[in-house]
């Protein structure tokens, strides 16, 4: 017989990250894996559908960030999701974009914990990406624990602190730094739900 299904769950999509070869076993490198994860994200934001991508439990390791900014797009992690950065530069990128309107509707969910290096720079690099929603934990960064430039009404659930847990082996310089793209396109209306950041040597 027919199932009934909402127009929401017509439109909603969900891929877990293993079947494109995303590992986590904490050894391999994902950086040619979560490109190709991205890229099919990319692909399926084109079109109005909500794109679920679920991790599982475990330490996925890559060397560079795909850009995740992309309309409706969510990550979904597990408990005891970590994505440890290997490379230079920005561990998590969500970029919409120098010009123009930017992304809407992307979320990271799950507390999953982003752990950089010497070489990375920030935890998460945020540009051109509005009404949106990000929950997780920095680690062992060399400059920034969140970047923003340009971010309009997003919400942020974002913990970075070593107590209670291992001593940071890179520390921050700084925890939030809320930054501008251009003329009048500044960081404005967010909202910071418990932000705890502990150990920055610079400015929280």
């Amino acid at each position: 017989r027919a199932v009934e299904r909402s127009v929401n769950e017509d439109l909603r999509e969900t891929v877990k990250a293993t079947q494109y070869g995303v590992i986590g076993n904490g050894v391999a490198d994902n950086t040619a894996a979560l490109a190709a994860l991205a890229s099919y994200a990319a692909a399926s934001s084109a079109g109005f559908n909500t794109l679920c991508l679920e991790f599982p439990a475990g330490i996925y390791k890559y060397a560079t960030s795909p850009n995740w900014a992309m309309p409706r797009l969510e990550i979904r992690c597990s408990p005891g999701v970590v994505f440890e950065h290997t490379g230079s530069g920005p561990a998590m990128v969500f970029d919409g974009g120098a010009s123009g309107g930017g992304v809407y509707g992307v979320k990271l969910t799950g507390n999953p914990l982003i752990k950089g290096n010497a070489s990375t720079t920030d935890g998460l690099y945020i540009r051109a990406v509005h009404h949106s929603k990000f929950n997780a934990r920095v680690r062992d960064v060399s400059a920034n624990v969140l970047r923003t430039q340009w971010a309009v009404c997003d919400e942020f659930d974002i913990r970075s602190s070593p107590l209670g847990e291992p001593a940071f082996s890179v520390t921050p310089t700084t925890g939030f730094l809320l930054d501008i793209c251009g003329a009048g396109e500044q960081t404005s209306a967010c909202t910071f739900y418990n932000p705890v950041l502990a150990g920055a040597t610079g400015y929280g």
